[in-house]
């Protein structure tokens, strides 16, 4: 599974690009005592593992860290003139979930 997003160009452009997402610290399961004694009362939750976001040609790979509003700042991206398609996609997973985002900014760079 994967976010997508799809991107069309006029002409050759660079963007710096920054993720931002929250992801909950990781939970682990824990023993809480019922009617039948000690029993493992949650398992794993929150979020964690590492994604991929990439575009054409250019992708990169960062491990999540854990909070709220995580500004992640991922570089220079350029987009080809055309049809592209702008991808996050979870390369292993060690919570519940990956993250949730919240949005993907494209800036673009000036010309010299």
């Amino acid at each position: 599974d994967a976010l997508v997003w799809p991107v069309k160009a006029d002409r050759k452009v660079t963007y710096d690009v920054e993720l931002i997402y929250d992801a909950p610290e990781v939970t682990k399961a824990h023993l809480a005592e019922g009617d039948a004694g000690k029993e493992k009362a949650s398992a794993q939750s929150g979020a964690g593992g590492t994604y991929a976001l990439s575009c054409g040609d250019w992708s990169v790979q960062k491990p999540v860290r854990t909070g709220t509003n995580v500004v992640e700042s991922l570089g220079r991206m350029t987009v080809n003139p055309g049809d592209a398609e702008i991808r996050i996609r979870a390369v292993n997973l060690t919570g519940e979930e990956l993250f949730k985002v919240r949005s993907l900014e494209l800036t673009p760079v000036k010309e010299p």
